[in-house]
């Protein structure tokens, strides 16, 4: 009858637990915490719904500005460019190194002039 009770008990502890991961830990982007539930208590090094000591856990949306939007399609438009020199096969080595160079150069002067525009305005 022991052995049933505590078969009983096991498998309902095993049931019930649940682990959960709590965004905002220490790893840049990651999760570094994890909250143990066992049976509907929570581990007591850690806080319940996101609040530690004693402030709560929000973070604001980012909403990126017009020069991020600007600077994002110029990397995309570069990153296209050296993509498809990478993939020219009629082009030489030092071909392909030199206008990739070329590119990298005119990606970094036009992120450099979306900025000087986007700060003078």
């Amino acid at each position: 009858m022991k052995r049933i009770f505590l078969l009983v008990f096991l498998l309902a502890a095993v049931i019930t637990s649940a682990s959960a991961n709590v965004p905002g830990g220490h790893f840049r982007g990651g999760y570094g915490h994890t909250v143990i539930v066992h049976g509907g208590f929570y581990s007591p090094f850690y806080a319940p719904f996101g609040y530690y000591y004693g402030y709560p856990y929000y973070t604001a949306p980012y909403v990126p500005t017009k020069l991020d939007i600007q600077i994002t399609g110029i990397k995309n438009d570069y990153a296209d460019k050296i993509k498809s020199v990478k993939l020219d096969n009629s082009l030489t080595r030092q071909e392909k190194r030199e206008q990739i160079r070329e590119f990298k150069r005119d990606r970094n002067l036009d992120i450099l002039n979306a900025q000087r525009d986007y700060y003078k305005s």
